[in-house]
């Protein structure tokens, strides 16, 4: 492997700390130096004079896994040119394997960029109530206590789940403390979404807030986005959060943009949505609950949306904007919307504008959060190097503040060993930015991107929590 030199950067390096302009010499894929070089001390010279350099950044809520993204796009092209060269989704024993032999086949088949694991308990759930919303019985419940267990020894960094969506809504909170202890005990996240939001979203706070105590588990709460038109209830959420968190390891992440990724069922009304989803496409056939449907998604107001997520077959499909979408099919947008539910799917997704900007503010800039890239498809650019520049000049959060947010606390809260600093024995994953759009990007040593172009390289790894 060829040595590199990145020279003359302003270097964030993940801490937190203030920036120093520093060398940075990379020998056999790790960070071997800092200091000041000759450039013809290594084999390959990258000039950074007057750029930015940072830690690769993690993206903690990994969605391109939705319908298996990272088998079907293993350079992960997309992910990279947004400087993100760590990346940690959740993985359900897809094509059934177990976990640790998807990860096996991943490390083999090679990867763009670091993909590390989260198992997906309401998978793991699954496999006992066969999709019917019930409670687990003694003997079921210790199975999947002890599947949970399994998973965690075979590489995963946590659990996952939706508490929001369908499988996760009926979930009690005696299983779901069992659980946390079981992430708890081999030290382990435990990642969840919330029950409900908007005017529900601090009696669903107060559920992860005693989960996580009485557990004793370091929890993250996924996609906490404030909503428009319940600002006091998010700032109320976000006063408590801030005040239990002394108490727990409790962290929240967060898109630094005010919009949610909605999945299409959400759109159902209450009395649809709880059922399971074959109930539900089956019940859609029925033109009395379908002119139902309708009624209530006129109701509505989903003006801007984008479609987030489409299988590999529809993939043109991302990015577009659901007026054209409806505009092309001749459609109204309550029946694109069903459209959309038959085509992509009850869980496919689309980006609604639904976020409070100012309150959001607030989110990014508390101690407690985490950022996530994971729309990766929302507005062209839209992403770290919009968080990094608003941070630089709102003044609300120092910069080296924020690029830690997606480098060096994320891996400390997953336990990622070498991982989301420029430090000396840390493997070279980094970013060199001109005004904050990433111009260059290392995997391990490797350089994926160049001067903006794309090298098609496999140069990420499987990562897994330090035991």
């Amino acid at each position: 492997m060829k040595t590199i030199l990145i020279k003359n950067g302003l270097v964030y390096d993940g801490s937190g700390g203030v920036p120093l302009k520093t060398d940075i010499f990379i020998r056999n894929g790790h960070i071997a130096q800092l200091g000041s070089f000759k450039k013809e001390t290594a084999d390959i010279f990258l000039d950074a004079t007057g750029a930015v350099v940072t830690p690769g950044l993690i993206d903690m809520n990994f969605e391109a896994e939705h319908y298996s993204g990272i088998f079907a796009e293993p350079y992960q092209e997309n992910i990279l040119k947004r400087g993100i060269t760590t990346v940690i989704g959740s993985v359900e024993g897809l094509f059934g394997r177990p976990l640790g032999e998807t990860l096996f086949f991943l490390e083999k088949r090679g990867v763009g960029v670091n993909f590390g694991a989260l198992a997906g308990y309401e998978d793991i759930r699954r496999f006992f109530t066969k999709g019917i919303g019930r409670d687990l019985n003694q003997g079921e419940a210790e199975s999947a206590k002890n599947a949970v267990s399994r998973t965690l020894r075979e590489g995963a960094l946590g659990i996952s789940l939706d508490l929001s969506s369908p499988a996760g809504r009926g979930i009690p909170v005696n299983e779901l403390i069992e659980i946390a202890r079981e992430s708890a005990k081999m030290k382990k996240v435990f990642a969840a979404h919330l029950r409900r939001d908007s005017e529900n979203i601090l009696e669903s706070l107060r559920e992860i807030i005693d989960i996580s105590k009485t557990a004793g588990a370091s929890v993250e709460i996924s996609h906490f986005q404030p909503l428009r038109g319940f600002s006091e209830n998010y700032r109320s959420a976000l006063a408590l959060l801030e005040k239990e968190a002394s108490k727990s390891h409790i962290n929240f992440d967060i898109f630094p943009h005010p919009v949610v990724s909605v999945p299409l069922y959400y759109f159902l009304p209450d009395w649809l949505r709880a059922a399971d989803f074959e109930e539900v496409k089956n019940s859609l056939k029925e033109k009395t609950v379908k002119d139902r449907v309708l009624k209530h998604l006129q109701k509505i107001k989903i003006d801007g949306a984008i479609i987030a997520f489409a299988p590999p077959a529809l993939k043109f499909l991302e990015g577009k904007s659901l007026d054209d979408f409806a505009r092309n099919h001749g459609l109204t947008k309550a029946r694109s919307i069903l459209k959309l539910m038959a085509l992509i799917g009850l869980e496919g997704k689309i980006f609604c504008f639904w976020g409070d900007k100012a309150v959001l503010e607030d989110f990014l800039a508390s101690q407690h959060s985490f950022v996530t890239l994971s729309y990766h498809h929302f507005g062209g650019e839209a992403g770290a190097g919009e968080f990094f520049s608003w941070a630089e000049k709102s003044g609300k959060l120092p910069v080296e503040k924020a690029v830690a947010k997606l480098t060096g606390l994320p891996a400390a809260k997953y336990g990622i060993l070498k991982r989301g600093m420029i430090k000396e024995n840390y493997w070279a994953d980094a970013v060199i930015w001109e005004n904050w759009k990433s111009k260059t990007v290392l995997v391990n040593g490797v350089i994926a991107m160049e001067n903006g172009m794309l090298l098609k390289k496999k140069a990420g790894a499987i990562v897994k929590a330090a035991p």
